[in-house]
């Protein structure tokens, strides 16, 4: 009968948990770091994103201060004001979807980097059982 591979067989102590090559390679690659170096990324491209949005719309409603003496739009021209209004609807939207997806990134962001904090304390937890074992055993 064939010896189970590795992978399938069950850990019986630290040190057998700690000589398998995936647990190794699980506690030590930088996979999540990445990951969170990457999500951190998107998070920094899509917020100066999400300002410039958050600036036209400004532009836009005449909330902004250095265009507001300007008239970008004639609102006595219906026409106008109407394109005005679509324009108005569909930044609002694209800004709304932003904050959307800066939130999902950061949340996500928050996950990765828990998870790392949680592999630091295990590999800690880990190494400690297994320096006990080899004192006492």
């Amino acid at each position: 009968m064939n010896a189970p591979p590795e992978a399938t067989r069950p850990l019986d102590d630290i040190p057998d948990a700690l000589g398998r090559s995936y647990v190794q390679k699980s506690l030590s690659n930088n996979l999540l770091e990445m990951m969170a170096w990457n999500l951190m990324e998107t998070l920094a491209a899509e917020n100066e994103y999400n300002q410039h949005i958050r600036r036209f719309l400004n532009i836009l409603l005449g909330d902004d201060p250095d265009t507001a003496q300007l008239e970008l739009i004639d609102v006595y021209n219906v026409q106008e004001a109407a394109h005005r209004d679509q324009l108005v609807q569909l930044v609002q939207e694209s800004l709304s979807r932003s904050d959307e997806f800066l939130y999902r990134i950061s949340k996500s962001r928050d996950k990765v980097t828990f998870a790392i904090e949680q592999r630091a304390q295990l590999k800690r937890r880990m190494q400690k059982a297994n320096d006990e074992q080899i004192e006492h055993g």
